[in-house]
């Protein structure tokens, strides 16, 4: 009985086995298959079309191929930009931290505080050691960056090879969840379809605002003579997702710093340009968010903002930069997922109450 018993078991327990080993194996590979799968997402329509004409393989393949082209030839411009004014703000960081305040010719009071401050001997050490952590973390971060260049050559072709996979067999595997998940058919094509949408608001309404606004955003920033515009824009892209503040963040205090280097200086012109920043953020910039953004999300995605909110940061923290995207995907699909099980007896209820 009890070597009966056993035999029973076993494959259950070799099953958990090859599971958790399966997981572990792909596990460093995930947010690339993560992402492989969102690109397949965005390229479908244009595969489905091309399938039609030509052969699914080619059809994949030579999209591939164009996503390949068109991401990786700017991500090297943009990667090399970014590099160049995050540099650009060190050296400027250094230079203000090693030098001091020098406001020469501001003559009123707040010139006065400040010059008290900076001539301050713990102010003075201070400001060293800020210099020295800054030094340090610029050289570790460098450093790391070259090490993890092999292991994003290996993630990218993680990404293209499942964007591949996905956009050959992505029906296939849509169909095939369904089983596994054990759902009726209605609710399983609800969550699918619930499950388009909340893509559909995240990648083209928060994407899309995000990118416009931290272009529009550095753009204002170069035109205005702030240093490292790039870098900045990327800040402004990340920040554009929290309500009411958003990019403000950003171009809020470099108006004002603006404004207050034309009061010490004695600089009309210089005033007057960070007052023109101020108004530009205003107007142009954070005006995307109430106009542009309904527009592309509409009432489709019926998610509340908080759940993205919750996501982008969650994500940040967890996943750093890439987090952006994959936390509230992941949070938003998670909170369908809990309403369509949740609802999915719901008619049966009301049904058995009626008879």
């Amino acid at each position: 009985m009890i070597r009966i018993e056993i035999r029973k078991y076993v494959p259950v327990v070799l099953f958990v086995l090859m599971i958790v080993f399966s997981y572990y194996l792909v596990k460093p590979f995930l947010l690339a298959l993560f992402f492989g799968g969102l690109l397949a997402y965005i390229c479908y329509p244009l595969y489905r079309w091309m399938a039609k004409k030509i052969n699914r393989d080619v059809s994949a393949l030579l999209i591939c191929l164009v996503v390949v082209i068109i991401l990786l030839i700017p991500t090297v411009v943009l990667v090399n930009a970014l590099v160049r004014d995050s540099y650009t703000l060190y050296i400027n960081s250094r230079e203000l931290l090693s030098s001091g305040v020098t406001l020469e010719s501001c003559e009123n009071r707040i010139c006065d505080l400040l010059r008290q401050i900076s001539s301050n001997p713990q102010v003075e050490y201070r400001a060293q050691e800020s210099l020295k952590a800054i030094t340090s973390w610029v050289i570790r971060k460098g450093t790391d960056f070259l090490m993890g260049v092999p292991k994003f050559l290996l993630n990218l072709f993680i990404v293209f090879m499942a964007m591949f996979f996905f956009l050959r067999d992505g029906d296939r595997f849509i169909s095939k969840l369904g089983i596994y998940l054990n759902m009726q058919k209605h609710a399983y094509h609800q969550l699918i379809s619930r499950t388009k949408d909340v893509m559909y608001a995240i990648v083209y309404g928060y994407g899309m605002v995000a990118l416009m606004q931290g272009t529009l955003g550095a753009i204002g920033l170069w035109a205005f003579g702030i240093s490292s515009p790039f870098f900045w824009g990327i800040v402004m892209a990340i920040l554009s997702v929290i309500p009411f503040v958003g990019t403000s963040l950003v171009w809020g205090p470099a108006a004002v710093i603006l404004f207050l280097k034309g009061m010490f200086a004695d600089s009309s012109a210089m005033m007057y340009m960070g007052a023109g920043l101020f108004f530009y953020g205003l107007i142009v910039v954070s005006s995307l968010d109430n106009l542009i953004r309904p527009k592309l999300v509409g009432d489709k995605a019926k998610i509340h903002p908080a759940i993205i909110l919750l996501g982008i940061f969650g994500g940040l923290a967890l996943l750093g930069p890439i987090g952006f995207v994959v936390g509230p995907l992941v949070l938003s699909v998670a909170s369908i997922m809990v309403d369509t099980y949740l609802a999915a007896d719901k008619p049966v209820e009301s049904e058995d109450k009626k008879s």
